[in-house]
């Protein structure tokens, strides 16, 4: 088979802490790596260095390029989307089709038996079916390499069944498997290569499928006057029957004894493998034939920023984190253009300088929406961090456009209701232009300030609070800073230059494009500057 990664004397430090060291193992296409072992132990940390989302403190780790990496944390993230909006926007960076998307998610979320919880909001789920969802998003499309943090965490018995069956079906069609468990049950039914970390180190444990049982899935249909009789196994009520999971060698009693009740079989599905001689390992194993996955294409492409775009403000809009500074800009505009008349470049650069503040503050609240693994997911879909972290900077540019534009409109649209009584001297269509040019650009620069102290970069989160808007606060008040020291002058000479680039329109009457474009440019740079420095921090901290 393949080989797909290779890790040689890979190690992992955490301050003067060696959690793994000398690991050297090979993963190939359609095979699956467990690791075993303590809470602690690094399983997790070397499922995330596999995956690229944490780099190693020593040794190397080969990578085949053009992998599509899917990813079930241990945690799922909590979300205000509901199942169904976030399966459907995972799907679209996917680059999957609409039809496509709604076909797939509803049989998964028949399988998972998910009925009348796919529309509720995922911060309402418990923790075994956010972790049902985690599993769907990660075998929406088939992908080259499969990481499985804890995966039946939280899971009922049945579903564990049915997960069982999906990642058998996805070995068979070429998906590597990379697993961190503690379930016996879970290490047989699916594990090629068993490795336990212990004490830093891996270990290789032979796995004997000759001790291997297999498991039933067992489905009655359900009867209010009819009561289960006692079994060797334990049941579960689910939406219009009873399922029980049991050895295969209690599977026959199982059925025997409430068919005698006069419950009907609905449904039997043998999960995990025949068992086999020790050390042999058949090549397609004991997978169900109609969970097959289809292949959805030989050719990965990395997934869509647009895609990521949508689900950014899908997710950003369903929070209350929009409506604050879209109130405070909404009263401050009516506010300023309700004494007629007002100057053009006046108002624009008290504008300015509020949605300066105001993307600050939207940069800080959209910091404080990030969670790990929901980063980690995407960066493994996008296949790179860089486009990731571009596609966040994407995003708030644009959010700084709609704030732009609605502080451009108002005016316009009141100067029109005035009978073009509101500026003073009239506003042109150069003074438009080129206020929301400059307007855009003061919101950039802000965007850019409030993302930087990214939880990973700044952990304490009051400390990064209090600095970023210390730094707002001072850079549009630098001009009033006493500036006599040289030191002074040296510190100010550091901070944003919002200041600095609305007194380049003191005394002006209109826009011109000379001192537009030198304003609007300075911004821009600075802001690009600061989302260089986040990105690049961001690549070294990892997670």
């Amino acid at each position: 088979m393949e080989t797909l990664i290779r890790l040689e004397k890979t190690a992992k430090e955490y301050g003067k802490s060696r959690i793994l060291e000398d690991i050297n193992l090979e993963i190939r296409r359609g095979e699956a790596v467990v690791f075993t072992g303590t809470n602690g132990a690094g399983k997790s940390t070397i499922l995330k260095m596999i995956g690229g989302l944490i780099a190693p403190s020593g040794g190397k780790i080969y990578r085949k390029r053009g992998l599509l990496y899917h990813m079930v944390p241990e945690r799922f993230p909590k979300s205000n989307l509901t199942a169904r909006q976030y399966i459907c926007a995972v799907g679209k960076i996917e680059g999957l089709r609409r039809d496509e998307i709604q076909e797939k998610s509803a049989d998964l979320f028949e399988r998972f038996h998910m009925k009348g919880m796919e529309d509720k909001p995922m911060k309402l789920l418990s923790k075994g079916t956010l972790q049902k969802v985690g599993v769907i998003q990660a075998v929406l499309k088939r992908p080259d390499v499969l990481l499985l943090d804890e995966p039946l965490s939280g899971q009922d018995t049945a579903s564990q069944a049915v997960f069982v069956e999906l990642v058998n079906a996805l070995k068979r069609e070429g998906t590597a498997l990379i697993v961190s468990c503690h379930e016996e049950f879970l290490v047989n039914a699916v594990g090629d290569t068993v490795c336990r970390i212990e004490g830093g180190k891996m270990h290789k444990v032979r796995l004997e499928r000759g001790n291997q049982k297999r498991k039933a899935l067992i489905t009655f249909e359900a009867s209010e006057d009819k009561t289960a009789p006692e079994l060797p196994v334990t049941g579960e009520t689910v939406p219009g029957g009873l399922r029980f999971i049991s050895s295969y060698e209690n599977s026959n009693e199982v059925v025997a004894k409430m068919i005698q009740e006069g419950f009907q079989l609905e449904n039997f599905t043998l999960v995990g493998e025949e068992p086999v001689p020790s050390g042999e390992r058949e090549e397609t194993g004991g997978v169900i034939p109609e969970l097959e996955l289809p292949e959805t294409g030989v050719e990965r492409q990395s997934g869509s920023v647009w895609g990521m775009l949508s689900y950014e403000f899908r997710t950003y809009f369903k929070t209350n984190r929009f409506a604050m500074p879209f109130l405070v800009l909404m009263v401050f505009l009516f506010s300023l253009y309700t004494s007629m008349p007002v100057g053009v470049t006046d108002s624009f650069t008290i504008s300015c300088n509020l949605l300066f503040l105001l993307m600050t503050w939207a940069g800080l609240s959209y910091n404080e929406m990030q969670q790990a693994a929901e980063e980690q997911m995407m960066i493994l879909r996008l296949q790179s961090e860089t486009l990731y972290y571009i596609g966040q900077s994407l995003f708030l540019c644009i959010l700084g456009g709609i704030f732009t534009l609605i502080s451009l409109l108002i005016p316009l649209a009141l100067d029109a209701v005035n009978s073009g009584q509101l500026f003073l001297p009239g506003i042109l269509l150069q003074d438009a232009a080129g206020g929301f040019l400059f307007l855009g650009a003061g919101a950039f620069l802000g965007s850019s300030l409030g993302t930087l102290l990214h939880p990973r970069v700044m952990k304490d989160r009051k400390a990064a609070v209090v600095l970023t808007v210390l730094i707002a606060v001072l850079a549009i008040g630098k001009a009033a800073i006493l500036q006599d020291a040289a030191w002074v002058r040296w510190l100010c000479s550091f901070l944003p230059p919002i200041a600095d680039v609305t007194g380049v329109f003191a005394g002006a009457l209109h826009f011109t494009l000379k001192d537009t474009a030198f304003a609007a440019g300075v911004c821009i740079l600075y802001g690009g500057i600061l989302t260089a420095v986040r990105i690049w921090c961001l690549e070294k901290r990892k997670f």
